[in-house]
């Protein structure tokens, strides 16, 4: 869970290497593929305020299972963008799932650790 925290964190650094690669496969401008890491801070802070309220009242684990699960679809479905509205949207969404699985582990690590505390 921590590496996968560790590349949520650094999603928009990790994402700087392949701009050029990105541009070229999709046929877009560079500027375009950075405006898509404009797009991570602001879905980012939709997933952050959504998936708290979301996590109490289901599971918490259930919550980061399908978030793990459908960023990780969403994460594949980019790479069949075949434009640049499409992979802005695929994108804006793989990010708001994403921060299921890099904000939620953390109370669940909690919460296992303060049921064992006593035994």
């Amino acid at each position: 869970m921590w590496v996968t925290a560790i590349f949520v964190a650094s999603n928009i650094y990790l994402f700087i290497p392949i701009y050029s690669d990105v541009a070229k496969a999709l046929s877009i401008s560079f500027k375009d593929v950075v405006f898509s890491s404009t797009l991570f801070t602001f879905s980012y802070s939709v997933g952050l305020l959504s998936f708290g309220p979301i996590s109490e009242r289901y599971s918490k684990k259930k919550v980061l299972f399908v978030g793990i699960i459908i960023s990780c679809i969403l994460t594949y479905l980019i790479s069949f963008s075949f434009s640049l509205s499409s992979f802005y949207i695929l994108t804006l969404l793989k990010d708001i799932f994403l921060v299921a699985s890099h904000r939620l582990p953390m109370p669940i690590v909690l919460m296992y650790w303060r049921i064992n505390e006593g035994h």
